[in-house]
């Protein structure tokens, strides 16, 4: 696996971020898509929130209850069984054990599955566990997540009718005992999967979503008055100089954001420096025996930029650091001296949160996380980029990261639907 190729989920940011980049890269997403985490792909899961949310309340069971996300749990699992349909192609979050449950099955009812199933392990990893925090964010739930807004209890009734079908009813059949067979899955499955075109009552209601949470952080509005199409974001990561140049662009687009576009502009610039000479001083130690890496004029220009841009970076007022390692390559002097910073700052980080380091006393600890042909690659490009202003724009298109454009604009499809 590269380095680059990370992704950082809940957990497994524990022992997958070795330098510390989620929370202030976290940070910056938050000042454009703060209702947006990197599971929340989908609207839909929002309307099965809000009517799980509103069945079990009308059932007495609340978040007050120490099993409620168990309880949340067995009412999603029909909602998680109809993505298992063979007419949809939709899929769900837990879509395996969903297709676990459905094999060598006619029908399925709650009783028929064992309390030990792996359906009930990992509450966490769900609709719940995802989406009630952005669901606080958009307004959907209250601020300390316990119970429906209006706007929630608007969103629930309006998901749960599709053509002349009634997803609360039939969740209040399924909790009461009622078994489901094939015919039946398949036919609410065509109007409630995932992938389902809203109706336009609930369409209306994510409008009003929208338009409210815009009113509370006008900042955004720019955003939804004009948010990326697909087309534009796939143009956009074409290609280095098109990456590069879209930041421009979008300064102009989304001029009242303009500091954070460049905060994340050159956010993506640092980080990727540092994981550049991070990953090199990696293999340079893994490959001790088979002749050192290449090292020459580019590495002492990575180092000069490294340290333009981290000042260029802190100049930003609100810049998140980690750890101060940002703070700290300001003042770099050379290659040698940036790549020891960079090595002292991974040494501690991994060690503050109990991890392995990769790489300690000139010796690496936990083999095979890059790959020497990957990094060869990558470090020929760079060596034929016409410059340090073109190296800049391939070293942050090389470790480009998610910021939501393409979230924010299917949420806005779905709204306009």
């Amino acid at each position: 696996m590269k380095f680059s190729e990370y992704v950082i989920l809940g957990r497994q940011g524990m022992m997958m971020d070795p330098l510390g980049f989620l929370s202030p890269y976290t940070a910056l997403q938050d000042k454009l898509f703060k209702q947006f985490t990197v599971l929340s792909n989908l609207p839909a899961y929002h309307g099965v929130l809000a009517l799980v949310y509103k069945l079990l309340a009308e059932r007495g069971v609340t978040p007050e209850h120490k099993n409620f996300s168990l309880q949340f749990r067995r009412a999603e699992i029909l909602w998680g069984v109809l993505h298992t349909a063979e007419s949809t192609s939709s899929s769900v979050l837990n879509i395996t054990k969903y297709s676990a449950l459905m094999r060598d099955r006619d029908s399925i009812a709650l009783r028929d599955i064992k309390k030990t199933d792996r359906i009930y392990s990992s509450l966490g990893y769900g609709t719940l566990g995802h989406y009630s925090s952005p669901s606080g964010t958009w307004g959907i739930l209250n601020k300390a997540g316990k119970q429906l807004t209006e706007r929630g209890i608007e969103l629930a009734a309006a998901f749960s009718k599709r053509e002349g079908k009634c997803l609360h009813a039939a969740l209040g059949a399924w909790w009461d005992g009622q078994s489901w067979d094939a015919e039946r899955i398949n036919d609410y499955a065509a109007s409630f999967v995932a992938g389902a075109p809203p109706n336009q009552a609930e369409a209306e209601v994510w409008r009003k979503l929208i338009r409210e949470y815009c009113e509370r952080t006008p900042q955004v509005r720019s955003l939804w008055e004009r948010p990326l199409t697909e087309k534009e974001d796939t143009h956009w990561q074409r290609d280095a100089a098109t990456y590069a140049a879209g930041f421009d662009a979008w300064r102009v687009r989304y001029a009242p954001l303009k500091t954070e576009l460049t905060q994340i502009e050159l956010f993506q610039q640092l980080v990727g420096l540092v994981q550049h000479i991070f990953e090199s001083e990696y293999l340079s130690c893994a490959e001790k025996g088979n002749g050192p890496l290449p090292f020459g004029e580019l590495e002492e220009d990575l180092a000069g930029a490294l340290r333009a841009t981290a000042r260029a970076y802190g100049e930003i007022p609100g810049a998140s650091d980690s750890k101060g390692l940002f703070a700290g390559l300001t003042q770099v002097g050379d290659y040698r001296d940036a790549a020891q910073r960079i090595l002292a700052h991974h040494l501690a980080h991994q060690k503050a949160k109990g991890s392995v380091p990769f790489i300690e006393d000139g010796e690496i600890r936990v083999r095979d996380k890059f790959d020497v042909c990957s990094y060869g690659e990558r470090r020929s490009a760079l060596a034929a980029a016409g410059g340090r202003g073109a190296r800049l724009a391939l070293i942050a298109f090389q470790h480009r990261r998610d910021w939501h454009f393409q979230r924010a604009s299917r949420y806005h499809r779905y709204a306009q639907a």
